[in-house]
């Protein structure tokens, strides 16, 4: 069943070793877990399997990262949450005790409360545990 309505979803991407973006700037991140917070408008399952593909365009920021050979593994979650709540789900990971930094300016083009949707962890976070808290509090 397709999902019509907007959504919040969380990528997590596993990285073991340093890779080099080249934008929002060029900079070199080092290994850990990355999470990204986004949001679609509709079609969430189109939207998750795009970013689970390997092969395709670069059109948004996160391409760089599900595209990139030094990922490990790539993991995702829907959140049971109004869109939006998307910002308020994504500043709720600084608040974990493994969270080193948002990313300034990664894939938060059209959101001005967010030092950036892309944030780093160390490579012990236990990411299957945040799914699990009720955001709805």
């Amino acid at each position: 069943m397709q999902i019509k309505s907007a959504a919040i979803y969380q990528l997590y991407l596993f990285f073991d070793c340093d890779f080099t973006i080249e934008k929002p700037e060029r900079m070199t991140l080092e290994p850990g877990v990355y999470i990204y917070t986004g949001r679609s408008k509709r079609w969430i399952e189109k939207r998750i399997s795009r970013h689970l593909k390997q092969m395709k365009p670069l059109q948004w920021h996160i391409d760089q990262l599900t595209t990139h050979p030094q990922m490990t593994k790539i993991k995702y979650h829907i959140f049971n949450l109004p869109a939006e709540m998307e910002c308020y789900l994504n500043q709720s990971l600084e608040q974990e005790p493994d969270f080193l930094r948002f990313i300034p300016g990664f894939g938060n083009s059209d959101c001005h409360a967010c030092r950036g949707h892309l944030a780093q962890f160390k490579a012990n976070f236990n990411w299957e545990q945040f799914c699990e808290k009720d955001f709805n509090d």
